[in-house]
């Protein structure tokens, strides 16, 4: 009989079973937490970090079993290394579910605060930070949502940033760094301060560049993050006014998150390299460069050309290029980013210019992909426009479009209401 691979739900529990004192009844033996001695708790406490960085429910469930937060807590006070690694990374994990989180900021705070200063590896310290980012992030981009005093996540940020441009540590370590800015950057002073330092800026690219490919996600976060390019929708003022009635708790954006803020975030980072970066990140060819993370890449790439006078610079430094592969592979939501992004530039810039040779023919189907129903006007109305630039260049690419089965959808527009919509249906002659 052929081998199947288990579904991750049925792992996920018997990875929990193991952890738990039913082992004996299941498996003829204890848990890894009895009769194992100091290896086992260290295998089990492995294995919850493993799930909470995947099947996050088991893993929350993992958390709830008797006796592994206190052996967590334990650990992170022994003296030797490893040990501590272990218990330091399972805290962090944890400390990103919203249901452990309050436990953690209650519990865990002190411990951190102690690893990071009486501990004399980097590698311990590193990893208390990044403990200390997450918890002092955990209100997102709620202003109003604040764990630890003004000012200290801050505090947390400068450190993360000396962290991150210290050569002398391995690229390994520094990646914790990141992963400490990724979760301070909801904060708008923290972003504020990050674009300014130059050296920073410089080191996550470079760093985005290294071998350690498993800092890919957490460079693509603080990037979106600094451009804002995360989704969010202004609340209804009705809505806003009968939740203060209620008593309920309505959040509030920070003030440095308003457009003109993010448009100079936006232009600093253009000036420092950031688009350079992420084509290189796209070019990766790695496991970790996942459906997620091509997503992120592709809201900040929206983010970058949302300015007309931008869009020069994102395609000098081969942004076009880039974004044709995340717009063919990844998330729905991800997709749509790179193709309206990709329409931005087609509308504006000479679309022989902004993908060279057989380039061109690849970026009809995104283009025509956001005349769907689904996509919002905007982006039917700059695919319209971007296929009208395409159609005007040769017979080939006319065809092209004719052969994505364009034309179909390009006549039910004309039959739109939308001032801008309508005019485009009619621009685009094949």
């Amino acid at each position: 009989m052929g081998s199947s691979a288990l579904p991750e739900s049925s792992l996920a529990s018997m990875l929990c079973t193991l952890l738990s004192p039913r082992a004996r009844s299941y498996y003829g033996r204890g848990s890894w937490f009895e009769g194992q001695g100091l290896a086992g708790k260290l295998r089990a406490i492995q294995t919850v970090s493993c799930l909470l960085q995947g099947p996050c429910d088991a893993g929350n469930r993992a958390l709830e079993l008797s006796g592994v937060m206190e052996s967590v807590i334990a650990l992170c006070a022994s003296e030797q290394e490893e040990e501590q690694l272990v218990a330091v990374e399972a805290l962090i994990h944890a400390a990103g579910k919203a249901k452990r989180a309050s436990f953690i900021t209650a519990n865990g705070v002190s411990l951190l605060k102690d690893l990071y200063k009486r501990s004399e590896k980097d590698s311990i310290r590193i990893r208390a930070l990044v403990g200390l980012c997450k918890l002092g992030s955990a209100g997102g981009t709620d202003f109003s949502m604040k764990q630890f005093a003004e000012g200290s996540t801050l505090k947390l940020a400068k450190q993360c940033r000396k962290w991150l441009c210290n050569d002398q540590i391995d690229a390994g370590t520094r990646r914790w760094a990141v992963e400490g800015l990724a979760y301070l950057t909801f904060d708008a002073d923290v972003k504020e301060e990050f674009v300014e330092d130059a050296a920073a800026l410089k080191a996550l690219f470079q760093l985005s560049r290294s071998e350690e490919r498993s800092v890919l996600f957490a460079v693509a976060s603080a990037l979106v993050n600094c451009t804002n390019s995360y989704d969010y929708e202004e609340p209804d003022p009705k809505m806003v006014e009968l939740a203060k009635y209620a008593k309920q708790h309505v959040p509030e954006q920070h003030p440095k998150d308003k457009p003109s803020f993010v448009r100079a975030r936006v232009k600093k980072l253009l000036a420092a390299g950031v688009v350079s970066a992420m084509v290189c990140m796209v070019k990766t060819e790695s496991p970790v460069l996942t459906s997620s993370c091509r997503e992120l890449l592709s809201r900040v790439f929206l983010a970058l050309v949302e300015e007309v006078e931008d869009r020069g610079t994102v395609v000098a430094q081969g942004g076009g290029r880039a974004l044709i592969p995340l717009a063919l592979e990844g998330t729905d939501v991800g997709q749509t980013k790179a193709a309206q992004a990709l329409a931005k530039l087609t509308i504006t810039s000479n679309p022989e210019m902004t993908f060279p040779g057989e380039r061109i023919y690849e970026v009809v189907r995104p283009l025509v992909s956001l005349l769907h129903l689904n996509c919002s006007g905007l982006q039917n109305f700059e695919a319209l426009m971007a296929l009208t630039n395409l159609a005007g260049i040769s017979e080939r690419l006319r065809q092209k479009i004719l052969k994505e089965k364009a034309v179909p959808m390009i006549e039910g527009y004309m039959f739109e209401e939308h001032e801008m919509i309508l005019p485009g249906s009619h621009r685009v002659h094949v």
